[in-house]
């Protein structure tokens, strides 16, 4: 196509109110021609905000691709090393239950007072706590007392609660203590407040011997685990 040819087209779409980006890629030629062809043209008012509405709508697409892209590099990214993860952990023999145990214990449960106590809300630690015990320590359940902490907010909801954590521990609900209200200013969001159960603690009773043997062994992984090379 000629330039001339090319000039023409050029300034016949800027009247008709297109954007210089938009002509030079229609056309296939640089911008810079384009802006010099059409200099002396001036756009109407309504030309020139249906180009900004245009500018801007095409913006928010390009974000909005942009994001989906960056969303979708973040679920494979995601599933990759979540999969990786996942493979590395092959079995869980009666040592490292053991281990897995004392080092949950050490991060998590109390190293006061003779007690072997831990205190969570999450309902799979709690359980791998339990098996804890009862694998490595022989501990019977009927050892073992709970007690549930909750926000006064869910009082109403206090018995669905404390089933709750007896079906998730195995515990009968007469080993559990009276239910702790507390009263405090809400401050994590739920999308759903029936899914908040409060936070359990797992004591085992008449403990002392128990908690000695945890913290020595706790001590010595300190010790095995502190080792610089």
């Amino acid at each position: 196509m000629a330039k001339g040819r090319e000039k023409l087209l050029a300034r016949k779409m800027r009247r008709g109110g297109e954007s210089i980006r938009a002509i030079a890629k229609s056309l296939g030629v640089s911008k810079g021609s384009v802006s010099l062809w059409c200099r002396d043209i001036v756009l109407s008012r309504e030309q020139v905000l249906r180009l900004v509405k245009r500018d801007v709508a095409g913006g928010m697409l390009g974000r909005m691709k942009a994001w989906e892209w960056h969303k979708q590099e973040k679920r494979e990214r995601y599933k990759k090393y979540h999969t990786l993860g996942y493979g590395a952990v092959v079995k869980l023999g009666e040592y490292e239950l053991f281990l897995t145990g004392l080092a949950l214990y050490w991060a998590e449960g109390s190293k006061r007072d003779g007690r072997v106590l831990l205190t969570n809300s999450d309902p799979q630690m709690i359980q791998l706590y339990i098996r804890w015990l009862k694998e490595c320590f022989k501990i019977e359940p009927r050892e073992i007392t709970c007690r549930i902490t909750i926000n006064e907010l869910h009082r109403s909801r206090k018995e669905e609660i404390e089933m709750y954590w007896s079906g998730v521990t195995g515990i009968p609900i007469t080993q559990f203590t009276k239910t702790t209200m507390i009263h405090s200013k809400w401050t994590k969001s739920y999308e759903n407040r029936k899914t908040y159960y409060g936070v359990l603690a797992v004591h085992v009773q008449r403990s002392t011997n128990l908690s000695y043997r945890v913290m020595g062994s706790i001590d010595r992984l300190r010790e095995i685990g502190s080792v610089m090379i």
